[in-house]
């Protein structure tokens, strides 16, 4: 089968700007660095996920030592490349990709990344993102925070919270509270309830809310990439938000740029999401690791397929399109 999903140029993370970890400072709204991911030993500081996909996707994710000797992987001071096969036809097989998972956990922080390069074409599903312990034996009891995913040629970036029940998000208002869109749901508007199981919601949708244009895809790679700052704050009170901000190559805010972060300085968040004792406690989130990985069709790219790939989906599936 032609590998007409997966070309060259759609299969990679570039990771060109250390991926910080900031903590809070001892002074108020202030943040200091704790933990930069770049280097040769970049990947030591991750472990890999080798089991079946657990959203279904028609990929085959592999150990370091065969992600190795296929040059799925390479770091070096100032780059990290990761990458899915992009030579071989499977023959209907699922393709050999990556998925990491840090060995650091998280309860809080501020988590900025620079990508000049991230996967798109039809079939994929890039993501970025968070989750509470490995993602099969605590999930959702400890959450998940998808700070960058998308599927296919999406142009948009869409960042969302999946919990177990008891997390709502409805009050909060687009173009008020954050400055992107609230993705529609199955039978309702927004998809503004985390619960992975919500009323009226596709299943597994969580809340999430859609970024601002060029975030991903053929433009965010056309325009050399760009910066995403996540930010995790709980508060000792029982509430806090998660907020995330991106800002296309060349544009990061100076105090960003010179190691000194000031969220509140940054505007309007593109997503936003509260935390409180009455409509989403924070305990529905904890030690979290960071994840990145690369799947194809799926819960997600599989079902979209038809709609966002008609061409393609009328001459085969989206399974064999990736393979």
């Amino acid at each position: 089968m032609a590998n007409i999903g997966i070309e060259n140029r759609a299969a990679i993370f570039v990771v060109l700007f250390p991926l910080l970890i900031m903590l809070p400072a001892v002074t108020a709204g202030g943040y200091v660095k704790e933990r930069s991911y770049m280097g040769p030993d970049f990947f030591s500081r991750f472990w890999f996920w080798k089991w079946p996909d657990l959203t279904h996707g028609h990929v085959d994710f592999a150990d370091e030592a065969t992600a190795r000797a296929e040059g799925l992987l390479q770091a070096s001071h100032d780059r990290v490349f990761i990458s899915a096969d992009r030579r071989s036809v499977t023959g209907g097989k699922p393709r050999r990709s990556v998925k990491i998972f840090s060995n650091d956990v998280y309860n809080s922080g501020l988590f900025v990344i620079t990508l000049d390069h991230m996967p798109t074409g039809c079939g994929t599903w890039p993501a970025f993102w968070m989750t509470g312990g490995n993602s099969k034996e605590h999930w959702p009891s400890w959450g998940e925070y998808d700070i960058i995913e998308g599927v296919h040629l999406n142009t948009q970036v869409a960042t969302a919270l999946h919990t177990s029940k008891g997390c709502d998000q409805s009050s909060l208002v687009a173009g008020k509270d954050f400055g992107g869109t609230w993705q529609p749901a199955a039978s309702k508007p927004s998809a503004s309830d985390c619960y992975i199981k919500a009323d009226g919601q596709w299943l597994n949708q969580g809340c999430s809310q859609i970024g601002p244009a060029d975030s991903m895809g053929p433009s965010f790679n056309a325009r050399g990439g760009g910066t995403y700052a996540a930010q995790w704050a709980p508060l000792d009170t029982g509430g806090g938000y998660f907020r995330t901000w991106f800002w296309p190559n060349g544009t990061e805010p100076a105090d960003l740029i010179a190691g000194k972060p000031n969220p509140d300085a940054w505007g309007l968040p593109y997503s936003r999401y509260d935390l409180s004792p009455t409509s989403c406690p924070t305990s529905h989130f904890k030690n979290m690791r960071l994840v990145f990985d690369l799947t194809f069709c799926g819960d997600m790219a599989g079902v979209s397929y038809a709609e966002k790939c008609p061409a393609e989906a009328a001459r085969m599936s989206c399974e064999e399109l990736v393979s």
